[in-house]
């Protein structure tokens, strides 16, 4: 949050290799990649979201977070309310997470907040 981008990616890609084979970090790791500009990075970590969503694993949070480093507020929203259904605890710091404080007074994210039971 801070824009320390190079930092950040740095320590993401740590914790990317301690896990190993696990979508564990690809959503803080691509949202970073993107805030950055760099979006052929954060495209990877898309691409590697997705083989793990094939899978089974539940990653629709992590891939609305990509979504939103790239600016995509359609993919974002559209991820975002798919985290709900399919892994409704993944979203339950939505309200306070920093990360989303661009998005808080959008009427989509407000009408999120409400479907989870978080707008109060």
């Amino acid at each position: 949050m801070k824009g320390m981008y190079a930092n950040a990616i740095g320590e993401f890609q740590i914790v990317s290799t301690l896990v190993g084979n696990s979508p564990y970090g690809l959503g803080d790791l691509g949202y970073a990649y993107a805030a950055s500009g760099r979006t052929g990075e954060a495209a990877k970590v898309l691409d590697e979201l997705m083989r793990f969503l094939r899978q089974g694993d539940e990653v629709q949070y992590d891939v609305a977070l990509v979504y939103h480093g790239l600016g995509d507020r359609k993919q974002t929203f559209r991820w975002l309310g798919q985290a709900f259904k399919e892994q409704g605890q993944a979203c339950r710091d939505l309200k306070c997470e920093p990360v989303w404080h661009n998005l808080r007074s959008e009427p989509r994210f407000i009408a999120l907040l409400k479907q989870m039971g978080l707008e109060k």
